[in-house]
Parts: structure tokens; sequence; C-alpha cells
């Protein structure tokens, strides 16, 4: 075990402001793992590795009191479905921008877009719902949800991720033979 963290010391290690710490712990988020004689905060191994945790769902856009409910289990609603409600939210929120950009798109005059440099590749999406607690099945009943829910927006997802179309084809096809 390494000895307690001071609050600079762990928002130095996970590139935080002491504010951020400070936030986290007003709100019950991450509370110090004790307090030394002068009454300062210390954190603990534990309380870094809550951190970590913490900061993977932020990195993912999981709001800070649903994260909470992660993290502690406190909600009767599974971290899965948590996951995937977050994920609807985002699904919307990427079509939001694609209609603002097809104004943009419109007022140059143009339908095309300039290039612009993949964001995400397969393999990083793959670990993303992986580190999300999906299985294959899992990824395969989201695949499945998004043919059903929008399947524009699951060829502009799957097309985001540089596959080949014939794969994006393949995929497809099996999310359509996977809704009943």
């Amino acid at each position: 075990m390494n000895p307690p963290y001071t609050i600079s010391a762990l928002a130095r290690r996970f590139g935080l402001s002491r504010s951020a710490l400070l936030h986290y712990d007003r709100i019950g988020l991450l509370r110090p793992g004790g307090r030394n004689a002068a009454g300062y905060r210390h954190y603990t191994d534990a309380d870094a590795e809550r951190l970590r945790s913490i900061l993977t769902y932020r990195r993912a856009g999981v709001p800070l009191r649903k994260t909470g409910e992660l993290i502690d289990g406190q909600s009767s609603t599974s971290a899965k479905s948590i996951l995937l409600i977050h994920l609807q939210e985002l699904n919307r929120q990427i079509e939001d921008l694609q209609a603002q950009q097809s104004r943009v798109l419109a007022l140059l005059g143009t339908d095309v877009l300039p290039a612009t440099p993949r964001l995400l590749t397969c393999d990083s999406m793959v670990a993303i719902f992986r580190a999300a607690g999906l299985d294959d099945d899992g990824i395969d009943r989201l695949h499945a949800h998004f043919e059903r829910t929008d399947p524009g927006a699951h060829q502009r997802f799957l097309e985001s991720l540089g596959l080949e179309p014939d794969y994006i084809a393949r995929i497809r096809e099996a999310s359509r033979a996977g809704v009943s």
C-alpha cells in the first residue's frame, strides 16, 4: 500500500485540479479515506481506484450522478441499462449534431463534408463496449436495437468506424435477423 495521498498529489496523479476532487467530495462521489492530525484530507489506494473508475465513466460522458450509482450499485436499474440509456442519449446528441452539420453544409452551398480524421476505430469502439460490460451477445443486441430504431444512423455509425461496405452490410443483415 502506498502512503496516503494528499489532495494535491492525487489530483496530479490523475491530471485533475484540486477543485475537481473537492467537488467530488462535496457531492459525495469521492470522499477522502481519512484526515491527518491537522484535518487535511488524505486518500487511500482504494480512493485512487475509485477515482480511476469515476474517470473511466466520465470519459464515456456518463453524468456524475449516474457514475456514483454505477460504482456503488445503488441503482435499481442495472449498470448495463444505465449505460444503454446513456448510449441512446449520445446517439440523440449525434443526430442533433448531424442535423446542424447538414444545415451548415446547406448554408455553404455544398453537401460534401471536408475530409476529417477518424476519431474512433472499430477496435476502440469494441473496447469501449467491453469496458461498459457488454459481451458479444450484448454488442449484437446493441446493433439489433440500433438497426431497429434508426437504420440510417446505424449505417453512418458503422461507416464512421472505417469499416468496409461489405462488412457493414453483413453487420446490418445480422442485426436485422436478430430483430424480432
